[in-house]
């Protein structure tokens, strides 16, 4: 039986539709051609007011015999029976769509988003900025110690001109020497700033600037810095234990150890001198930050920003996109953080320019990477997917999978970068319209989405019943033929 609250919305649509001068004629050989019919049979075939459409479509669909100026009196046959469980078979037949829909489909479409999320996650997409790798320096405070005040800066004043005494250092292993205890100076305050030096700066990497030949003009300042520091406390202690055998006399290796200290002392002194100066001048990268760029190129550049220079930066509102700006127009490293804030509009203006050309390259990546992902998790899950799935319309496995195949690359090939940040939707696609096309899933799924996406209060089970209301006036609709009254 027809309910009055879908009686109600039959005679707004019928409304709506002869206000467009709309009319809809059943299709010859369907169940809605045959409701027409069994409903027409009772009334005149001509009604002059849409007031009288209600009670007499209500009152026929009970049986009730109808008495007024516009109808035949009308008594329920044997055919009304059959539409009467027409409805209830429907009603049966949408419960188990929905049903399919919910707790088979849409299982299937979480597992492939939760895979496909997973997959994206273990894989991240540069940004523009990302091209630069940035690194911080910040002296360590082992050269703020007493050690530097009361040995290293009496080297100030020293007009030796020194050289390195050559010495067998690279026989020297950690085993022979443990730079974790054997570069302490013996004070207990300071001895706890160069444990942790080496901490930071590796016991192995310390170990290499004392028996590899390293070629200190190729340092830059921050390297240079700890390769005097570990070879002065080297030769330090060498000069009193004289505990290592080269092969030499004890006045040998005493005049050899303390000249050599002489040497990295002194170097240790005009390091230490230079890099107060450039903190000083406002210097903002070392000598080694790589800054040739291009974003035809996929290499990262190794930057070391000073990070005392870094913070007046700061201090004055200068983003670090200004110094990108800087590197990308200029491909320099000679700038100062006075240079770089009086051009602050120019060079951030540059970055923004040259930003949005690297963009265009990365997305074009963007896309292709995304859509790869996208195609492992498809080939995945669908290898995963059971038989009576894929022989759902009767089809057998092969044709199932090259027909499934098929209608995925197709999606996959017209999927548009602006597309691919709404998972659920792509998953909702190629899960329930492409692998189970054979069913409505999709409509109703996609249906209730939609809906969901109106407003946060909408309950699902609400979005399910809007969805079948929709999917059952699309399946009513579709058995009419649309013609336009002139």
């Amino acid at each position: 039986m027809l309910s009055p609250k879908t009686v109600s919305i039959s005679t707004n649509l019928a409304t709506v539709i002869t206000n467009q001068n709309k009319k809809l004629i059943p299709k010859q050989n369907t169940l809605l051609n045959e409701l027409t019919n069994s409903i027409r049979s009772g009334i005149f075939s001509k009604i002059e007011t849409t007031e009288v459409i209600e009670p007499v479509i209500y009152n026929a669909s009970l049986g009730k015999e109808v008495v007024n100026n516009n109808a035949k009196n009308y008594i329920q046959s044997d055919h009304d029976t059959i539409m009467d469980n027409y409805i209830d078979d429907l009603s049966n037949l949408i419960s188990n769509y929905l049903q399919f829909a919910r707790n088979v489909v849409n299982k299937e479409v979480k597992i492939f988003k939760d895979e496909l999320e997973t997959s994206l996650d273990s894989h991240r997409y540069n940004e523009p900025e990302d091209i630069f790798n940035i690194s911080y320096f910040r002296i360590h405070d082992v050269f703020n110690t007493t050690l530097i005040e009361n040995e290293i800066n009496q080297y100030g004043s020293s007009k030796n001109n020194l050289s390195v005494d050559p010495l067998a250092t690279e026989k020297i292993t950690s085993e022979i020497v443990n730079v974790e205890t054997y570069l302490l100076s013996g004070d207990e305050s300071i001895d706890s700033l160069i444990a942790n030096w080496i901490k930071v700066s590796g016991k192995e990497k310390i170990l290499g600037f004392i028996n590899s030949n390293v070629r200190s003009y190729d340092l830059d300042l921050p390297d240079m810095l700890n390769y005097n520091l570990s070879n002065y406390l080297f030769y330090r202690n060498l000069t009193e234990k004289l505990d290592i055998n080269f092969g030499l006399t004890t006045l040998q290796l005493r005049a050899k150890a303390s000249n050599n200290r002489d040497f990295f002392g002194k170097g240790l002194y005009f390091t230490l001198e230079l890099y107060n100066k450039q903190i000083k001048q406002g210097v903002l990268l070392t000598s080694s930050s790589d800054t040739k760029f291009s974003y035809f190129n996929d290499t990262k550049l190794n930057i070391t920003i000073y990070e005392k220079s870094f913070e007046v930066l700061a201090e004055n509102q200068c983003p670090i996109e200004t110094l990108f700006g800087y590197i990308s127009y200029t491909s320099s490293k000679d700038i100062t953080v006075n240079g770089l804030m009086e051009k602050k509009d120019f060079y951030l203006d540059k970055w923004t320019s040259i930003r949005n050309l690297y963009l265009v390259k990365l997305n074009d990546s963007k896309l292709d990477t995304f859509k790869q992902l996208v195609k492992i998790t498809f080939d995945k899950t669908l290898s995963q997917a059971s038989e009576e799935e894929k022989e759902g319309k009767g089809l057998n496995v092969d044709n199932y999978d090259k027909e499934t195949l098929k209608l995925f690359d197709s999606y996959i090939d017209n999927l548009k970068l602006s597309e691919i940040s709404d998972l659920t939707k792509i998953s909702l696609i190629i899960v329930a319209q492409i692998r189970f096309r054979y069913s409505n899933a999709f409509y109703i799924l996609n249906t209730m989405d939609e809906i969901l996406r109106t407003s946060d209060k909408i309950r699902v089970d609400e979005a399910a019943l809007y969805a079948c209301i929709s999917y059952l006036t699309d399946h009513l609709i579709e058995q009419c033929d649309i013609i336009t009254i002139n």
